[in-house]
């Protein structure tokens, strides 16, 4: 029962992570590493708002 439970949850969460998601695009592991290496990666749309600390050794929580 328990291994049915963890197959079923493991499989849900391929296919909602992975296998259905629109909002990313496929790219070849040879070209991400070629962009990695030479700095060519960019940021398309941002989810941390970037907000300057005053005092670099606080913690900041939301």
């Amino acid at each position: 029962m328990a291994a049915t439970a963890v197959g079923v949850y493991c499989a849900s969460r391929y296919a909602a992570d992975i296998g259905m998601r629109r909002d990313v695009v496929k790219v070849p592991v040879e070209d991400l590493t070629r962009r990695l290496a030479t700095g060519l990666l960019q940021v398309v749309e941002s989810q941390i708002s970037a907000s300057p600390l005053q005092d670099s050794s606080q913690i900041v929580t939301r």
